[in-house]
C-alpha cells in the first residue's frame, strides 16, 4: 500500500487534467477498489471530476453539500465507513433506487488548508471483503495528497 501512495504522490507531476485519471486508476488497480471517484467542490455542489468504475449514468451526478454520503462527507468533513450498504439507514433509499450494487463504501473528504476541497468515494472492495479502520487511515492519506493538487 505504501507504493500506492507513492505513486499518487508522484501525480503531482502530471499534465492537470490526467492527473485525476491516474489516480482513480492507480487507487482501483493498486488498493484492489472496484469503484473509485473523486468529487470536486464547487461553491455548494460537487462534482465527480474522475472516476474508474461507475455506471455513466451516475458520471454527470451533481450533489448538493449535505445530502447524500458524500454530501454529508463535505458537510462534516469526516471520513464515513460503510461495512454493509444494504442495513445503513443512510442508503436503504439509494440502494432501492438502484444507484449503487455495493456492500462496502468508503468516503473520505478531501482536504487543503483546513477546509474541504473534494471527496473521495471509494466502493466494493475486488475481493470482497468489508472496508476496515486501518484503511480508512490509508486512505486519508491518499485524500491528502489529493487535496494538494485540488487546491
Amino acid at each position: 500500500m505504501e507504493k500506492l501512495l507513492n505513486e499518487v504522490k508522484s501525480a503531482v507531476n502530471f499534465p492537470n487534467k490526467k492527473i485525476f485519471d491516474y489516480i482513480v486508476s492507480r487507487i482501483s488497480e493498486g488498493g484492489g477498489i472496484e469503484s473509485c471517484s473523486i468529487m470536486k467542490l464547487q461553491r455548494d455542489f460537487l462534482t465527480i471530476t474522475a472516476s474508474r468504475g461507475l455506471p455513466e449514468k451516475v458520471k454527470g451526478t451533481i450533489i448538493k453539500v449535505g445530502q447524500g454520503i458524500a454530501g454529508w462527507v463535505a458537510e462534516k468533513g469526516e471520513p464515513l465507513l460503510i461495512k454493509d450498504v444494504g442495513t445503513h439507514s443512510m442508503f436503504k433509499d439509494v440502494k432501492s433506487r438502484g444507484r449503487y450494487k455495493s456492500n462496502s463504501l468508503l468516503c473520505l473528504p478531501i482536504m487543503a488548508d483546513g477546509k474541504v476541497v473534494g471527496v473521495l468515494n471509494l466502493t466494493d472492495k475486488k475481493n470482497k471483503e468489508h472496508f476496515t479502520k486501518e484503511e480508512v487511515d490509508f486512505f486519508t492519506k491518499i485524500a491528502e495528497q489529493i487535496g494538494k493538487i485540488l487546491k
